[in-house]
């Protein structure tokens, strides 16, 4: 749930920045933004540097959650992995050679590739595409309001499968399977379509 958590906080971050940024280009140029979100990550990096204690020895909290997913996960040799690497080249070796870590490796490098690609054209695309213009182009921010409920809900029913006794690897590679797959078809779908209407929905799904 905490990860469903920081992707609802990417996903809404991502709505801020659609209905904020006109604004703050028509009042200060474009330059702005850079520096507006730029000034917000610094202040957000020092609140987090003053108010968590990187090191789990330090800090209770961190270390009894730190093991409980050690032990609840199929990460549980990674402590093992850490007594046995003698330099940075030997624990790059383990780790490019774990079949679990390439797979995350994979599917952050497709949902990340996928997701800065669909933020950065989404409005260019509304508008030379679709013939979506001016205040309109807040529809833009449907699809991101969606995947942030998505998700909060797809966490929310992972962790009560997880209550109920379902094993936690298959229920993390059903929902990224599904979810690839789900935006694949979806994806595939919109380079067909010149439905302005089914455009929105489909980006949604």
């Amino acid at each position: 749930r905490s990860l469903g958590c920081l992707s609802t906080g990417v996903f809404m971050g991502a709505v801020f920045a659609f209905l904020s940024s006109p604004i703050i280009m028509k009042t200060y140029g474009w330059e702005s933004v850079f520096y507006f979100f730029g000034l917000v990550g610094i202040v957000w990096a020092v609140f987090w540097t003053m108010f968590w204690v990187h090191n789990s020895d330090q800090n209770p909290t961190a270390r009894v959650v730190a093991r409980n997913v050690l032990e609840k996960s199929e990460l549980s040799w990674l402590p093992q992995m850490k007594a046995e690497i003698s330099s940075v080249f030997d624990m790059l070796k383990k780790v490019l050679h774990s079949p679990l870590i390439c797979c995350i490796f994979w599917c952050h490098f497709c949902h990340n590739t996928g997701h800065f690609v669909l933020m950065a054209w989404l409005p260019t695309y509304f508008d030379s595409q679709l013939g979506i213009h001016g205040s309109n182009l807040s529809l833009t921010c449907i699809p991101y309001i969606i995947m942030a409920l998505a998700v909060s809900l797809a966490s929310f029913l992972g962790d009560k499968m997880i209550k109920r006794g379902k094993d936690i690897p298959t229920i993390r590679r059903f929902s990224t399977c599904f979810g690839f797959t789900f935006a694949g078809v979806s994806l595939w779908i919109l380079s067909i379509t010149s439905s302005p209407s089914m455009a929105v929905v489909l980006l949604c799904l």
